[in-house]
């Protein structure tokens, strides 16, 4: 990757519905995500207990099955660099 790898970049924005799959994955998230906020607020439950929803971390979807390996990333691994020619 150059320098200019990023600027070079030409984004583009997408209409959710236009990927049932994905819109389906999202409103998933997006209820677990207010039923976990609904429970922090409840003295006891999982969620007070578990403090931060966890799921992606854990590379696991609403639903706790696995994400897909290709998109989920916790941290990079990277290659050292190679030593310079003697």
């Amino acid at each position: 990757m150059s320098c200019g790898a990023l600027e070079r970049l030409e984004p583009e924005l997408e209409v959710l519905s236009a990927d049932p799959e994905l819109k389906r994955q999202h409103d998933a998230w997006t209820a677990s995500r207010a039923r976990f906020n609904i429970d922090l607020n409840r003295p006891g439950s999982e969620a007070q207990s578990d403090k931060w929803q966890n799921l992606y971390y854990r590379g696991l979807a609403p639903d706790s099955a696995p994400a897909a390996a290709e998109i989920h990333r916790t941290r990079l691994r990277l290659k050292p660099f190679k030593a310079p020619p003697r």
